[in-house]
């Protein structure tokens, strides 16, 4: 699922931008994904140590954000970090989160990531949600953002039809990564 939403991501992200990417695993499959098919230019900021190890290739400048390393969700966070990135200018925000609702939208249990994700959510033109089928329904301590206030959220092709209709209802963007599910229907 990580890898079909990172692969439909990467069509968000327009040559010569610059563009945050969060620390999560799928935040990390999109990351991959960039460096073995590269943009001519790209400026990547993130807040992951790993994110910024992986990437090799030399088209992708890589910025990373000070702050306090947490060794357990592998990120760096906290004030310095979320005044760091607000006085940046991205075009898009890659951000995942521990579940996301309708009622409490994208969440963590973490503040020092939500501090994060909402420093950079507020320095970027537009903000992607990348979200697997397995977090929808699921609701954290603290809210990141509303699901209808991202301009897209990218989810592989688990999510149930009758998921897919509330959240469009409510106003949400949902992209639909292409997957076996998505292949299988189009075929048939």
């Amino acid at each position: 699922e990580k890898e079909a939403i990172a692969a439909r991501a990467a069509r968000l992200v327009e040559d010569g931008s610059t563009i945050f990417v969060d620390s999560s695993t799928t935040c990390l499959a999109l990351a991959r994904h960039l460096d073995r098919h590269p943009p001519p230019a790209l400026t990547l900021v993130t807040n992951s140590p790993a994110i910024a190890l992986e990437l090799h290739a030399q088209s992708i400048h890589v910025i990373v954000t000070p702050g306090e390393v947490d060794q357990t969700l592998r990120m760096i966070g906290g004030r310095w970090t979320a005044e760091f990135l607000a006085e940046l200018n991205m075009e898009v925000a890659f951000i995942s989160a521990g579940g996301v609702t309708l009622e409490h939208g994208l969440t963590t249990t973490r503040r020092a990531l939500a501090d994060t994700l909402r420093a950079a959510l507020a320095s970027s033109a537009k903000a992607v949600g990348l979200i697997d089928s397995s977090k929808f329904g699921l609701s954290a301590l603290l809210t990141i953002a509303r699901a209808e206030e991202l301009d897209a959220v990218v989810v592989d092709d688990g999510l149930p039809a009758e998921t897919m209709k509330a959240y469009a209802t409510a106003g949400v963007s949902l992209v639909m990564a292409d997957g076996p599910r998505t292949a299988s229907s189009v075929t048939a």
